[in-house]
């Protein structure tokens, strides 16, 4: 058997062990585990972080976010923006053995993240503008009520980004929400891909001895971020959050321990945001983090605009966006989308769900269809640039941002 003593994998020392793809997966078993049980969260603009449980081989993280939202008008108004639901994550920030910025993106950024992995589409109907009405009870043939929902004048049932379970209580970038007071009911999801493959296990993180650290840090995002209020109107939190933890035991066979050769990579989810020199025509974004060991899986974005209290996302359209490409070196430019549309009907395509049309996401992707034939090599490829075009029919830019998300598998073998 290959490489049975004292390995090195991402900056831990571990004894009699084996990388073996094949009886690893022969022989272990998949996990989940309580991280943390339903705590109440921090509120808004507060963080929760703790330490995972050190065991096995970690490859995923899922939290639930649950409660209730009251919203007393107060002879005042009440309103969502569209920072709102997925975005109450401000940023999501796992760490592991020593790399401090593995993942770190909003929630946002991790529901399309979702859409892009081939086992998942959005099913949600949910509401993004128009007006809420107070909550009402559902079910079927009135026979059985089994949850409450919100009655909005704009449900919209392709590119929410939600599952059919979630509740969204009264919708993103509602006008107008009823508050008399009233209470509504929220149910979010969201999924940390520790590893970028959750099959291969590529990027997962060993996490069996003392010598290991695995912390997650939640950070909340402002409530004046995520609502617009009026006069003495308020809107107040009940909500709790809990984590599993998706996990693989580690077998023994003869004293050794088989470990997956996905380990021999970290998987980093990394978002920047710039707000400087965005204007209609062409917008250039210089990636970091080009070096030698990184391996570029998707890179994904959002245009935000708007003042405070009515930012939204640009729809990735034809009338918002110009073409959509990608440059290295001397200009060589290997993926050119001529429109927004067309990179808006590519990524539907591709993933299953719509993410540019109501949330205006773009994406070029790498991995979806064969990950290590397409991949590009950060440690070859210089100067790499995001180039995307505003249209000269875009809503008028007011305090822009652009929120880029790279994807990266990072090498990390040590000492084989």
């Amino acid at each position: 058997m290959a490489n049975e003593r004292t390995i090195t994998v991402q900056g831990v020392d571990v004894p009699a062990s084996s990388i073996n793809d094949k009886l690893f997966f022969q022989l272990t078993r998949r996990q989940v585990r309580q991280a943390k049980p339903l705590t109440t969260f921090a509120g808004f603009g507060g963080t929760d972080e703790f330490q995972l449980v050190h065991d096995g081989i970690v490859a995923g993280l899922e939290i639930r976010v649950t409660g209730t939202l009251s919203v007393n008008l107060a002879a005042g108004t009440a309103a969502s923006t569209r920072r709102w639901p997925y975005d109450i994550l401000r940023a999501v920030r796992f760490a592991a053995n020593g790399q401090t910025n593995l993942i770190n993106v909003s929630g946002a950024k991790l529901k399309a993240k979702a859409m892009m992995d081939p086992d998942l589409d959005d099913r949600g109907v949910q509401p993004i503008g128009g007006t809420a009405a107070a909550p009402v009870l559902v079910g079927i043939s009135g026979a059985n009520p089994g949850f409450s929902v919100q009655v909005p004048t704009a449900l919209v049932p392709q590119g929410t980004l939600a599952l059919a379970g979630e509740r969204w209580g009264f919708g993103s970038g509602v006008t107008a929400i009823a508050g008399a007071p009233t209470v509504y009911p929220i149910e979010l999801r969201f999924f940390v891909p520790v590893a970028f493959d959750q099959k291969t296990l590529q990027g997962a993180i060993f996490a069996q001895t003392e010598g290991t650290n695995l912390t997650l840090a939640l950070d909340w995002e402002n409530a004046l971020n995520l609502f617009a209020l009026t006069g003495a109107a308020t809107i107040t939190p009940s909500l709790q959050y809990s984590v599993h933890e998706i996990y693989f035991d580690i077998p023994l066979l003869g004293g050794k321990r088989i470990l997956p050769s996905g380990i021999l990579n970290f998987h980093q989810l990394l978002q920047s945001r710039a707000t400087t020199s965005i204007a209609v025509g062409d917008n250039e974004f210089i990636l970091p983090g080009i070096a030698k060991g990184r391996q570029l899986m998707r890179l994904f974005w959002q245009f935000w605009n708007g003042a405070a209290g009515t930012l939204a996302p640009l729809a990735m359209n034809d009338t918002n966006f110009g073409p959509q490409n990608w440059v290295y070196g001397g200009n060589q430019n290997p993926e050119r989308w001529s429109t927004g549309t067309d990179l808006q009907l590519d990524n539907e395509d591709l993933f299953d769900a719509n993410i540019g049309i109501q949330q205006g996401f773009g994406c070029f992707d790498f991995a979806n269809e064969w990950a290590f034939r397409d991949l590009v090599d950060l440690g070859s490829t210089n100067d790499l640039r995001l180039i995307c075009n505003i249209a000269s029919g875009a809503p008028a830019l007011a305090t822009p941002a652009w929120e880029v998300v790279q994807e990266v598998l990072i090498g990390a073998a040590g000492n084989m």
